[in-house]
């Protein structure tokens, strides 16, 4: 990680985030809610969390607005989850 840092900075004169940086194995890994699995793509547990955790906020009885928006906006985030993880498996 050393060689590499050095690298980046005197080379490129780009400033290394030591805390947002690591040198691991890709299956331990994740970017933008996406970790890699052998030759799978998948989404992190922590975006599955947040999916579920949105479905219920959107579900939720105490939400008081009426059946069609509710239903509405849980398709809007549907869609929209979707789009966006849909190349992983």
């Amino acid at each position: 990680m050393d060689s590499i840092t050095r690298y980046l900075e005197t080379t490129l004169k780009l400033k290394v985030n030591v805390a947002k940086s690591k040198l691991a194995p890709m299956s331990e890994c994740a970017f933008l809610g996406f970790t890699i699995k052998g030759k799978k793509i998948r989404w992190t547990d922590k975006a599955l969390a947040d999916f579920k955790h949105q479905i219920k906020e959107l579900t939720g009885r105490s939400w008081g607005v009426s059946m069609e928006y509710r239903l509405r906006k849980l398709g809007q985030y549907l869609r929209g989850w979707t789009a966006y993880f849909g190349i992983s498996q």
